[in-house]
């Protein structure tokens, strides 16, 4: 936004409102880039969606306002919306190409089933070849208290930094700090003490 690069940010979760009151909330000015015409936020509820068509209005608000950058917030809603099922890789997929061919930067958040335990199980691992990179966001118990955490699983034809780093939000912003101290189980969340 402060690049001057519209955004679209699309989620099936949170209202417009909440979505800005929890962005002002981490030091980021959104209500401004809305006001700007800088940030545009599309909501719809989960259980409205019908993934072709859902797909045709986010690529028209995307041509219409010539947007950047975007942000999906709920990959598995539409991965749900797609009927029937043995179309979810292909319309995934080929949403992915086709916000590729507009040249434009996207986000796609997936929610996990487990936050934190023995494994974790990465959704539509077959979708690994469409992405550039895959960043991981976990929790892990650390003396009685629980860290988010982030790594870097894949980053496309460049090294990348493979440590897993404490992840930090506060009303200042987001910031990524040293590399975890337990690393050989912090990505499982499995808890330590002494």
């Amino acid at each position: 936004m402060t690049a001057g690069e519209p955004g679209l940010f699309i989620g099936y979760h949170e209202t417009p409102e909440a979505v800005v009151q929890k962005g002002e909330g981490v030091g980021f000015p959104l209500r401004r880039a809305v006001e700007d015409g800088m940030l545009h936020i599309y909501w719809k509820a989960p259980t409205e969606l019908l993934v072709d068509l859902e797909i045709e209005r986010l690529l028209a608000l995307i041509d219409e306002h010539k947007i950047q950058r975007v942000v999906i917030d709920g990959l598995e809603d539409l991965r749900h919306a797609v009927i029937p099922r043995e179309r979810e890789l292909f319309v995934i997929t080929a949403l992915a190409n086709l916000l590729r061919e507009r040249g434009v930067t996207t986000i796609m958040m997936h929610d996990l089933q487990r936050v934190a335990g023995e494994s974790f199980d990465m959704p539509m691992p077959e979708l690994s070849a469409v992405m550039d990179n895959a960043v991981h966001l976990r929790y892990a118990e650390q003396k009685g208290e629980m860290k988010r955490l982030i790594v870097v699983l894949k980053m496309r034809a460049r090294m990348h930094d493979h440590s897993l780093r404490e992840f930090i939000i506060t009303d200042k912003g987001l910031s990524v700090g040293k590399a975890f101290s337990r690393a050989n189980t912090a990505l499982l969340g499995v808890a330590h003490h002494g």
